[in-house]
């Protein structure tokens, strides 16, 4: 009987062993993996918001008159000839793709710039958008995820 007690107590102090050494491995490798995901998503999450930046301060997207470009202000005519090459040639992260869309809250219109697709990060700026001598009130929503 004591022999069978010894063994009973090895077995499960062996046991007990094991799963803690399992334990505070996948205790580790979660942390790990969890705070790699993070430090992603935040990259990806600058990423967009200094995008938009660049984007409403882009002469290709910005109404200029002949001294500078007036961050923030869109030209409607800019929109509606925008070619998607154009802007993506010149702004973008390499290994990333966006797409944009201009809204226009007071007159209901909209441009798609780029092609769409499910974007794992989403941004909305406020602008305004310069039609002829009117301006009125919009949104920049950039869409971005990695290739």
């Amino acid at each position: 009987m004591k022999g069978q007690y010894k063994m009973l107590a090895d077995m499960f102090g062996g046991i007990l062993v094991v799963a803690l050494c399992i334990a505070i491995f996948f205790l580790f490798i979660g942390y790990y993996v969890i705070i790699k995901g993070v430090i992603k998503s935040s990259e990806d999450e600058r990423k967009t918001i200094n995008l938009g930046h660049v984007l409403i301060s882009s002469d290709k997207l910005a109404y200029s008159d002949e001294k500078r470009i007036n961050r923030g202000i869109l030209d409607e005519n800019k929109l509606e000839q925008m070619q998607p090459d154009e802007l993506f040639d010149e702004i973008g992260y390499p290994n990333y793709n966006y797409f944009i869309q201009v809204n226009n809250t007071d007159s209901g219109k909209s441009w798609l710039i780029g092609e769409k697709f499910k974007p794992q990060i989403v941004k909305v700026f406020p602008v305004a958008i310069k039609s002829g001598d009117d301006v009125q009130v919009g949104k920049l929503v950039v869409n971005l995820k990695r290739r």
